[in-house]
């Protein structure tokens, strides 16, 4: 039974200010050039900087709730709007600004005994005088103790600002989003929850930007610099009660893509016996990563196309057994390293 086998380099200025007008002005050409020539990828990631806040507490039900961003605006700059609410028969019709910038759910709604919750934002926004931006929830119906809080940030990813979100909820005394694995270096985590009792403070790492009053609902934000597995938490609630708590994880712009492994090369598909191939390849490599193991894909059939992944190895060789003589097969493998980010396939080996 036969077996078929088959970047531009940095730019330094030294020797500290010119003292010269004509060298002066070199020095900023040169500078001006390097900037335009380096593509956002190669900027390192700014800070996601809070701007301003402001929320509104309505003690009765209401249809709509307006919130006035009391500074002046800057383009480019992010919105986030947190809307919480003490019923689960309303939902959110619309959330709106008077400057026209567009509104985006980012996660929720979200649910616990009698609370909602959903978090949305507003990417790349215009500018705009102090106190004229006034932002608008619009609920179905009349919402039960409505709780909105607007946030200015400075920093996100202009284009593409949301990372991951999470979204926990509970009757406890102890609130969590639950995890969320970010896959982009610099981000700012923003966390809010809706509580039946009293936020007191937030979560460990976090920065408290407003605590609503009476409701006691908070907004707190973290910045992280490196991949990984992050929530949103408060302070212990006093008393516990019902609880929402979301998390959403937004890019710093000029974030570099996360480290992805290279392809393997030199992939190799040997006969062994009537019914197996093995193979072997050379290892990928990852900067800034850990490889945890390679996914080996195959297709059976000449002029096949439709690879299907059959197994994993932790090595740089795998042996296929158990398959049918007579049978061509082809086989292509790619890297996936321990924050699950997986590289290009190899060469395909027959």
């Amino acid at each position: 039974m036969l077996i078929k086998s088959t970047i531009l380099n940095k730019l330094h200025l030294r020797g500290g200010f010119a003292h010269d007008k004509s060298a002066h002005i070199l020095l900023l050409a040169i500078a001006a050039v390097a900037c335009w020539l380096y593509p956002a990828s190669l900027v390192a990631a700014q800070t996601i900087a809070y701007v301003q806040g402001n929320y509104s507490t309505p003690q009765t039900a209401r249809t709509t709730v307006n919130v006035t961003f009391s500074a002046a605006q800057v383009v480019g700059h992010l919105n986030v709007i947190v809307v919480g609410w003490n019923d689960t028969t309303a939902t959110v019709k619309s959330v709106t600004d008077k400057s026209g910038n567009p509104y985006t759910l980012a996660v929720g709604p979200s649910f616990s005994s009698y609370l909602s919750q959903s978090i949305y934002y507003a990417k790349n926004i215009v500018s705009a005088a102090a106190g004229t931006n006034i932002v608008t929830v619009t609920f179905s119906t009349a919402a039960a103790y409505p709780d909105i809080r607007i946030l200015e940030y400075s920093g996100a990813d202009p284009s593409s600002p949301v990372d991951v979100t999470a979204a926990g909820t509970g009757n406890s005394a102890t609130t969590s989003s639950g995890s969320a694995t970010t896959t982009n270096t610099t981000d700012l985590l923003l966390g809010a929850d809706m509580v039946g009792t009293y936020t007191p403070g937030p979560g460990t790492g976090f920065t408290s930007r407003m605590i609503t009053s009476p409701d006691g609902d908070i907004a707190e934000d973290r910045m992280v610099t490196a991949t990984g597995a992050y929530s949103a938490t408060t302070a212990t609630l006093t008393p516990g009660g019902p609880w929402i708590m979301q998390m959403v994880a937004f890019k710093a712009v000029g974030s570099a893509p996360p480290p992805t492994p290279t392809a393997p090369t030199n992939l190799t598909a040997t006969a062994s016996g009537p019914v197996q191939i093995n193979l072997s390849w050379t290892a990928a490599t990852e900067t800034g990563g850990t490889i945890s193991q390679y996914l080996i894909e195959r297709c059976t059939g000449a002029t096949c196309s439709n690879f299907v992944q059959v197994a994993t190895s932790a090595a740089t060789t795998y042996n296929d057994p158990g398959l049918t003589g007579s049978t061509s097969y082809s086989y292509r493998v790619r890297a996936k390293d321990t924050t699950n980010n997986t590289g290009p396939y190899s060469n395909t080996a027959s």
